[in-house]
C-alpha cells in the first residue's frame, strides 16, 4: 500500500520555446495557472487533478510520470482524452487540456510521484515553466449533500448490464441489494429482490401481454419498429457525512434511515407525478395513475471509490390506468419536480437521523445538511466526485449552485471516471484508514447520538408549523414571480424547514391554504396568492377608474402650434412618435398615460419638450427611474429633478404627511398640480407601481409611465408596465428608431422590432418580439456574428482579444455585453491581464474588498438560518434596542439559528445580538475581493453619496486606501477622493452584464452570447427554463440595439445561439394567465402513445 502521508512532487521540464518579448511577469505564476492536488482513492490508486487557469493549457505530450525510489514504480497511467489545436508559437498541432484534468496513476511500491507537466498561454503563444512544489494540497470540494440526479434509461440491456454485480465498482453489489416498490409492481406480484427477467421485460416495455411504446416507419428499411423508451434512472445519493457513518462505522439504522427517505419521496413521485397521457374528444392531457414500478439498487461506493450511500431507482416506462390497460409514463412532471422530489428526500432523512439521535447542521440555503460532528475538513477528504462535477460545471461558466439539474445531470455523465473492481474488504479497511488519518472519531459521534436517542431523539426548540414553512415559501417566491408551480412552493417550504417540520405537514399545510383561498390555484396549474391577484386586478381597475379624472394641461391645437415653433427654432422635426407622446400626455384627460418607446427611439428630446411645456402650464414635473445612474443620466439630460423610484416614494411619503399635518392649520391649501414622469417602467415590479398609483390618486397627480415593454424586466413579480398597455391605458408609440446609423445595423435592428415589413408611410403600433432569429440570421450574413469553436475559455479569449486590440479611445466607445456574471469577471480578469502587458494599467495593484449583493428576498432577510459568518450586514435604519445606526456595517460573527439570533461584530470589535425578525430593514452582502490598480475602470454598485448605483469611473490615482476617481458626465469630468477601505461597493467595469446595460447608447457594442454546447442540451435547458431566467429574447434585443454604428457578435455555436436569442424571458402576471385561458383551444398530443 502506498504511504499515507507522501509528497508528489512536481519537477520542472524543459521549455520547448521562449517566454515571448512581453516577458514572464506578464504571466500568472505557475502555481497559480496550474493548482494541482493529488490524492490516494484506492489502494495503489493516485489520482492527480489539474485546475487551469482561464486562458491556459497543459500539453499532453509533455506529462511524464515517474518514482524516484527503486522499490517502487508506475505500473499504467490513465488520462482522458485531449483536445487538439493549432498552436501558432510551436506552427503545430497539439493535444492539450483546459480548465481541468484528472489523472489517475496505478503505482506498484510506495514513495515520491515526480509529475512533469508543460503550459503555455493560450492565443499569445507563450511558455511557463513549471514549478517545483513539494507541499501540494488536497481538493478543496464541498461535501456531497443529499440530492438527486435523473437519467433516462438507455436500453433494456445496457440496463441489465448495469446493474448486475459484475458491471458496478466492486465485487458485492448489484441485483443481491435490489428491491421491487410501488403499486405497479405489487400488482404485478413483484416484491423482494429484483428478478433478470421481469426486470427486462419491463425495461422492453412488455407488461401483462401488451407491448408499450408508439410505431414508427424506419427510414432506412421502410419497416414499422416499436420505440419504447425503457425508464427512468433517479439516484438518491446520502450527504457525504451519512456515507461516511453509515459505510465506514457500518451504521444499519443510518442506512436504513437513508433507504426509507428514498421510499418516501418515490412515494410522493407515485402518488402526486405518474401520469399517461389520455385523449378523449381530440383533447389531450395528462392524468394521473397513483402507480409506479421500481427497481431499487442499493449502492455504497461512487466511481471514485469514496463512500457514497446512494440508491439507483429505475422507475419503469409503464403504469396502469383505472381500466387496467397499461401505458407507457409520462415523466414531464418527474423532471419538472426534482427539487420537491429531492426535498422530501433530505427532509426525511433529516427527520430520521435526528429521531435517531444524530445532531444535524444545516450546510446551505436549500435545506442539505452534514451530521454534526465531521467537520468540512473531513468530508472534502472524500469528496473527490463532487470536486469533478463543480469543475466540469465551471469550465461552462456555470456555478454548481446556479447550476439547473440538467446541467448537473450532464457535468455528471461527463466527468464519470471508468469503473474499477476493488476489493470490497480492502476499501473499507483502506477508508477506516483515511477516517483514522483525518481524525474523524465515529465512536463519540455514535455515543452522543446513542444518548440523545434514549432520551426520544433530538429536540429542538425552533420546530416549524407546515404553515409557517408553507407562509415563508409564497413570500420567498412570489416576491419575485406572481405565479409560480406547486413544486416550487413545496420544495422551498419543505427546504426552509428541513429538519424542523415533516414534508407531510407541509402538504397539509398547502391543501389547507389552498382551501381557504390564500393560495390561488390559476388554469394552467400555477400559484398565485390572493394578495397578488388581488394588486393586479386593482392596478387595472385603477387605470380604467382614473380616466377623465385629471385636468388637460393644453388644447390639441396648442400643442400642435407649440410643437412646430420648436421645430423651427431647433432645427430639426420631431418623429411622429415624438409628437404623439407630448400630445398625449398634454392632452390626456387620464390619470395615468403610458409613452412605449422602442430602443434609441428619441426619449430624452422628447421628454425635455414635455418637460419646458408642462411647466409653462404650471405644473412641477418630477420624475423617477430605477437605478442611482439612470435617475442621474435623466435628470442632467432632461432638465427634471429626479430620484430613483424607491427614493421617490420614501420623499413622497413624507411630504404627504407633512402636508396632512399642514391642512390641520390652512384648511384651504392646495398642493400644486405635478407630473411624474416614470423612466424605464418595465423595471417596475407590481409592488412599485400600485404604491405609485396609491400615492399619485392621493396627490392628484398625473403619471406618465415611459419605458419599452420588450427590454428586460425587473427583479421582483409583476409586469404591470405591459399588462396596463394590454388592458387600455392610453398609450402613445414611439418606434422610429433613430440610434442605428449604418444599413446593416439599421436593417437588423429594424427586423428584431418589426418594423422591416412596415409599408411608406404605416407606423408601427403593436410590439412584439417575434423575429430574434431571423434577425440573427441577417447578423451572421452581414458578419455581425463570430463564431469561436470551443469550450467558454477560448470564447473568452476571443472577445478579450478583440477588446485588446482596440486603442483606448476606441475602447471608451465601445460597450462588452455579457450574460452571465461569471463570464463578466472572466472578461474583467482577461481584459486588466491585457491591459498590465500593454502598459495601460498599472503593475502595481492592491487587493480590496468589495461587497457583492446576496441577492436574498426580504422573508430570507428576516430568517437567522440562512446567516453564515463573514456576511455583511447593512442596516437601513436606526435600531436603538441594538445600538445599530442607519449606514452602519457589521459582519456576522455567529449564528444561533434555532433561537433566532445572529452575533454581529461592529467594526470596532464590540459585538450585539441581532434578531433579524426584528430588525429587518437591512441589506445582506458576501465579502469578496478585487485587484485595483491605477488605470482601472470600475463599476458602483451601490448609491453612496455623490455617486449613483451603476455610474462608470475610472482610477486616476490610489494612494494607500484613498482613490482619485474620475468621473465622465457626458462631455463633464469631474474628480472624486474616495476612501475605499469604507465604501466598498464597486466592481470592474470593463465589460457589463445584459441588465446594466440597459439604457447604454455607444459606438460599438461587443456581444458575448454563451451558448449551450449542443442543440440537446439547449433543448434540456429550455424545458427546464433555466437559461431563459438568464438569457433570451428580451437580452438579446438589449445587447444587439446597444450599438449606434458597430456590433460584433461572438459566440460559441452559431446554431443554438440562434435558438437561444429567441428563447421567452418572461415575467408571469396572474390576471394574465386567467385570461390566457379563457380562450384556450383543445389540443392534440401528437406523440401520444400508442400500444398494441
Amino acid at each position: 500500500m502506498i504511504a499515507s502521508k507522501r509528497r508528489f512532487v512536481l519537477a520542472a521540464a524543459l521549455a520547448a520555446f521562449s517566454v515571448s518579448a512581453v516577458g514572464q511577469a506578464a504571466l500568472l505564476p505557475p502555481e497559480e495557472a496550474f493548482r494541482a492536488s493529488a490524492r490516494q482513492v484506492a489502494p495503489g490508486v493516485v489520482e492527480i487533478a489539474y485546475t487551469i487557469a482561464p486562458g491556459y493549457y497543459l500539453y499532453r505530450e509533455r506529462f511524464s510520470f515517474s518514482t524516484p525510489e527503486p522499490t517502487s514504480r508506475v505500473e499504467s497511467v490513465v488520462m482522458p482524452d485531449p483536445r487538439v489545436k493549432h498552436d501558432r508559437a510551436l506552427d503545430a498541432q497539439v493535444a492539450y487540456y483546459a480548465q481541468q484534468v484528472v489523472v489517475r496513476v496505478a503505482v506498484v511500491g510506495a514513495g515520491e510521484r515526480a509529475i512533469d507537466r508543460q503550459g503555455s498561454r493560450v492565443r499569445r503563444g507563450r511558455c511557463v515553466l513549471p514549478a517545483t512544489d513539494a507541499h501540494l494540497s488536497r481538493i478543496v470540494a464541498r461535501g456531497d449533500e443529499g440530492m438527486i440526479s435523473l437519467n433516462n434509461v438507455g436500453s433494456a440491456g445496457q440496463a441489465l448490464h448495469y446493474f448486475s454485480k459484475d458491471n458496478y465498482y466492486t465485487q458485492d453489489q448489484g441485483l443481491e441489494h435490489s428491491e421491487w416498490f410501488g403499486n405497479g409492481a405489487e400488482h404485478l406480484g413483484l416484491s423482494g429482490q429484483i428478478d433478470r427477467a421481469a426486470f427486462f421485460e419491463l425495461l422492453e416495455g412488455k407488461v401483462e401481454g401488451q407491448e408499450l411504446g408508439k410505431w414508427v416507419r424506419n427510414e432506412e428499411t421502410g419497416e414499422k419498429e416499436r420505440e419504447h423508451r425503457p425508464g427512468t434512472d433517479m439516484t438518491f445519493s446520502a450527504p457525504k457525512s451519512v456515507s461516511l457513518v453509515a459505510e465506514i462505522q457500518g451504521t444499519r439504522d443510518v442506512r436504513e434511515a437513508h433507504e426509507a427517505a428514498v421510499k418516501k419521496a418515490l412515494g410522493y413521485i407515485e402518488r402526486e407525478l405518474a401520469q399517461t397521457r389520455q385523449t378523449e374528444g381530440g383533447k389531450t392531457e395528462a392524468v394521473k395513475t397513483g402507480n409506479l414500478t421500481v427497481a431499487m439498487f442499493r449502492h455504497n461506493t461512487s466511481r471514485e471509490l469514496d463512500p457514497q450511500t446512494h440508491t439507483h431507482a429505475v422507475i419503469m416506462n409503464a403504469t396502469r390506468r383505472e381500466d387496467g390497460q397499461w401505458r407507457s409514463l409520462t415523466n414531464d412532471e418527474i423532471y419538472n419536480a426534482q427539487r420537491v422530489i429531492g426535498a422530501i428526500y433530505t427532509s426525511e432523512l433529516a427527520d430520521r437521523l435526528q429521531a435517531l439521535g444524530y445532531d444535524i447542521r444545516r450546510t446551505d440555503e436549500k435545506g442539505n445538511f452534514e451530521i454534526a460532528g465531521i467537520t468540512r475538513e473531513q468530508i472534502e477528504h472524500f469528496s473527490q466526485r463532487r470536486a469533478e462535477i463543480e469543475a466540469a460545471l465551471k469550465a461552462k461558466g456555470v456555478d454548481i449552485d446556479d447550476a439547473s439539474a440538467q446541467q448537473k445531470e450532464d457535468a455528471t455523465l461527463k466527468t464519470r471516471a471508468r469503473k474499477v473492481d476493488v476489493d470490497h474488504d480492502a476499501l473499507i479497511a483502506d477508508w477506516k484508514a483515511r477516517a483514522k488519518e483525518v481524525g474523524i472519531d465515529f465512536d463519540a459521534i455514535q455515543a452522543k447520538a446513542d444518548a440523545q436517542r434514549a432520551q426520544g431523539g433530538v429536540i429542538r426548540d425552533d420546530k416549524l408549523t407546515g404553515r409557517q414553512a408553507m407562509e415563508f415559501a409564497a413570500a420567498h417566491l412570489i416576491e419575485r414571480e406572481a405565479v409560480v408551480s406547486k413544486n416550487d412552493l413545496m420544495a422551498a417550504a419543505i427546504e426552509h424547514g428541513a429538519g424542523r417540520v415533516s414534508a407531510s405537514e407541509v402538504q397539509r399545510a398547502f391543501d389547507k391554504l389552498e382551501r381557504d383561498g390564500d393560495l390561488v390555484k390559476l388554469p394552467d396549474g400555477g400559484y398565485t396568492t390572493k394578495k397578488m391577484l388581488g394588486s393586479e386586478m386593482w392596478a387595472l381597475d385603477q387605470v380604467r377608474a382614473q380616466k377623465g379624472q385629471t385636468p388637460r394641461m393644453m388644447e390639441p391645437e396648442a400643442v400642435a402650434a407649440r410643437i412646430a415653433q420648436a421645430e423651427g427654432r431647433q432645427g430639426f422635426k420631431y418623429s411622429d412618435g415624438q409628437k404623439d407622446a407630448i400630445s398625449k400626455v398634454l392632452t390626456s384627460q387620464d390619470r395615468y398615460v403610458a409613452v412605449q418607446g422602442l430602443a434609441g427611439t428619441g426619449k430624452t428630446t422628447m421628454l425635455k419638450s414635455l418637460r419646458e411645456l408642462a411647466q409653462e402650464q404650471g405644473y412641477t414635473v418630477r420624475g423617477m427611474a430605477p437605478t442611482g445612474a439612470a435617475s442621474k443620466v435623466l435628470a442632467r439630460e432632461t432638465g427634471i429633478a429626479t430620484d430613483t423610484v424607491s427614493m421617490f416614494q420614501i420623499k413622497e411619503r413624507q411630504l404627504q404627511k407633512d402636508i396632512e399635518f399642514a391642512k390641520q392649520y390652512a384648511p384651504d391649501f392646495v398642493r400644486k398640480a405635478e407630473v411624474w414622469i416614470v423612466d424605464e417602467s418595465s423595471f417596475l415590479s407590481q409592488r412599485q407601481k400600485a404604491q405609485l398609483d396609491h400615492m399619485a390618486e392621493k396627490a392628484g397627480a398625473k403619471v406618465v409611465y415611459l419605458g419599452d415593454t420588450l427590454q428586460l424586466q425587473g427583479v421582483e413579480a409583476g409586469k404591470p408596465f405591459e399588462l396596463a398597455q394590454k388592458d387600455g391605458i392610453e398609450t402613445a408609440y414611439m418606434t422610429e428608431i433613430n440610434r442605428q446609423k449604418t444599413p446593416d445595423l439599421k436593417q437588423a435592428v429594424d427586423v428584431i422590432t418589426g418594423r422591416d415589413g412596415l409599408q411608406p408611410g404605416q407606423r408601427l403600433t403593436q410590439v412584439a418580439l417575434a423575429n430574434n432569429a431571423r434577425a440573427f440570421a441577417f447578423m451572421d450574413k452581414t458578419g455581425m456574428v463570430r463564431e469561436v469553436k470551443g469550450d467558454s475559455g477560448q470564447l473568452i479569449g476571443a472577445v478579450v482579444d478583440d477588446i485588446l486590440k482596440l486603442g483606448k479611445a476606441e475602447r471608451e466607445r465601445t460597450i462588452v455585453i455579457t450574460a452571465y456574471n461569471e463570464d463578466r469577471r472572466a472578461i474583467n480578469a482577461g481584459v486588466r491581464e491585457g491591459l498590465k502587458a500593454q502598459g495601460e494599467l498599472s503593475r502595481s495593484e492592491d487587493t480590496r474588498e468589495i461587497l457583492v449583493s446576496k441577492g436574498w428576498t426580504r422573508a430570507m432577510q428576516k430568517e437567522a438560518q440562512y446567516y453564515q459568518a463573514g456576511d455583511v450586514v447593512r442596516f437601513g435604519r436606526d435600531y436603538q434596542q441594538i445600538a445599530a445606526k442607519k449606514g452602519e456595517y457589521m459582519r456576522v460573527a455567529a449564528v444561533d439559528a434555532p433561537a433566532g439570533t445572529v452575533v454581529l461584530k461592529k467594526e470596532d470589535g464590540t459585538t450585539i445580538a441581532w434578531q433579524p425578525k426584528k430588525h429587518n430593514k437591512i441589506e445582506v452582502y458576501d465579502s469578496d475581493t478585487r485587484e485595483l490598480a491605477q488605470g482601472d475602470l470600475i463599476r458602483i454598485t451601490r448609491n453612496e453619496g455623490e455617486f449613483k448605483n451603476g455610474e462608470i469611473a475610472r482610477v486616476s490615482a490610489v494612494a494607500g486606501e484613498r482613490v482619485t476617481l474620475e468621473l465622465r458626465q457626458g462631455k463633464d469630468v469631474s474628480l472624486h477622493q474616495v476612501d475605499l477601505s469604507r465604501n466598498k461597493h464597486w466592481d470592474h467595469a470593463y465589460a457589463s452584464t445584459v441588465h446594466a446595460s440597459q439604457g447604454a447608447t455607444q459606438h460599438r457594442a461587443i456581444f458575448h452570447i454563451r451558448a449551450p454546447e449542443t442543440e440537446s442540451e439547449f433543448k434540456q435547458a429550455r424545458a427546464l427554463d433555466n437559461m431563459a431566467k438568464v438569457f433570451g429574447d428580451r437580452s438579446f434585443y438589449v445587447g444587439a440595439t446597444r450599438a449606434s454604428h458597430e456590433l460584433r457578435i461572438y459566440t460559441n455555436n452559431k446554431d443554438v445561439a440562434a435558438q437561444a436569442v429567441a428563447a421567452k424571458q418572461d415575467k408571469t402576471s396572474a390576471v394574465e394567465t386567467l385570461r390566457r385561458h379563457e380562450h384556450a383551444a383543445p389540443t392534440q398530443d401528437k406523440n401520444a402513445d400508442v400500444t398494441r
